[in-house]
């Protein structure tokens, strides 16, 4: 199944302001909430009471240095791993999938060629990896990130990810002169008996065997220049 979100609404509360001349921000959340690989009548790990851990911010890091593509960045989070790419993000569940899962994939259509994914905000932890026994395989002091930067999706326009072990966070930052009915977004990994529904809320609910993928509804506002 294959969903597809566009900047339109959006567009039109951002022009009922008329903020278009100064930075404006549409902030975005989202929220997995993948059933354990246990007991399928156990709750979602949304309705389990969250731990110290689950709201630490997310530390992303470039993949490049253990064997992954270059300009890539990947965080973990409760039971799930996100990989940022230059047009979105993929989402998979750590372990053993659910029985005919499959990774929740976010893409932006139509973005700019000439994007760019950067580390923003250096934590002062640092990841190693031993693996095997031959050392010169062993990757150490490889720094982390609070958030990354993709600049220039859009025409004018930036995207800035972060959160915590529950949420993944995507600031779309709107520079003058940008239009944010460029933004179209497509997920996939639903499966055939996926469903697509807003909750009283106005959040997009996308359901899969996996568990639920929430996209709290947006909200926009403007940055003050000083």
């Amino acid at each position: 199944m294959r969903v597809e979100l566009t900047g339109l609404k959006m567009r039109k509360l951002i022009l009922t302001t008329g903020a278009l001349m100064t930075i404006i921000v549409i902030n975005g959340r989202f929220h997995p909430e993948i059933r354990p690989n246990t007991s399928p009548n156990r709750a979602t790990l949304s309705q389990l009471r969250p731990s110290p851990l689950q709201t630490l911010p997310m530390a992303f890091e470039p993949v490049s240095t253990i064997g992954g593509q270059d300009g890539e960045f990947s965080a973990r989070g409760n039971g799930y791993r996100i990989l940022i790419q230059p047009n979105g993000a993929i989402l998979d569940r750590l372990n053993d999938r659910v029985s005919g899962s499959q990774p929740f994939k976010m893409r932006f259509l139509a973005t700019n060629n000439s994007r760019r994914l950067s580390g923003v905000d250096t934590l002062p932890g640092t990841v190693n990896y031993f693996v095997g026994t031959d050392q010169r395989k062993w990757k150490t002091g490889i720094r982390t990130y609070s958030k990354v930067k993709c600049q220039n999706l859009y025409p004018r326009t930036d995207v800035l990810y972060y959160g915590t072990n529950r949420d993944l966070e995507y600031d779309f930052v709107l520079h003058p002169g940008a239009d944010p009915s460029d933004i179209k977004i497509a997920v996939s990994g639903l499966g055939r008996s996926g469903s697509a529904e807003l909750n009283a809320q106005g959040d997009l609910e996308l359901r899969s065997t996996a568990g639920v993928y929430k996209f709290h509804a947006p909200v926009a506002y403007q940055v003050q220049r000083d």
